[in-house]
């Protein structure tokens, strides 16, 4: 966290994200106050995870990107904030996210697609409307760099 703005990092291993984690890319909240607040939250895939080099790299670079909570495919979230109770909403947001998705495929796999289809075009329409907004190209998506 020292090469961010971050005042306050937490890194935790909640269950459901890290199961989404190892299917998803990028995990949409299906439900609409978790999309308010999270919109889309990236799956880094280092290929050294624990305490390595790489990952604290692409960790910075994500959080000076804007995302305030990342996750490392298969082994947990690391969330920024100005303090460790900001830390913290974003973590328990996006856990809560990730059940209400698991609930979602639970009951319709095919509902659970059509909302996350819905949810990244109502990204990139948002993201098209800013100001000079275009959003990264992939190779400025340090998330997406080993997949």
């Amino acid at each position: 966290y020292q090469n961010t703005s971050a005042k306050a990092i937490l890194h935790a291993h909640p269950p459901y994200t890290i199961v989404f984690s190892l299917i998803e890319d990028t995990i949409y909240p299906v439900d609409n106050e978790a999309f308010l607040f999270l919109g889309e939250t990236p799956v880094l895939n280092p290929r050294e995870v624990s305490a390595s080099a790489e990952t604290g790299r692409l960790l910075a670079q994500t959080f000076n990107q804007g995302a305030h909570i990342a996750v490392i495919r298969g082994h947990g979230s690391f969330a920024v904030g100005e303090n460790l109770e900001e830390s913290l909403h974003w973590t328990s947001t996006l856990e809560r996210a990730c059940q209400m998705g698991h609930l979602l495929r639970a009951v319709s796999e095919f509902r659970y697609r059509e909302i996350v289809r819905s949810r990244r075009e109502e990204i990139r329409a948002k993201n098209r409307l800013k100001p000079g907004g275009q959003r990264p190209a992939v190779k400025d998506k340090p998330w997406l760099k080993n997949r």
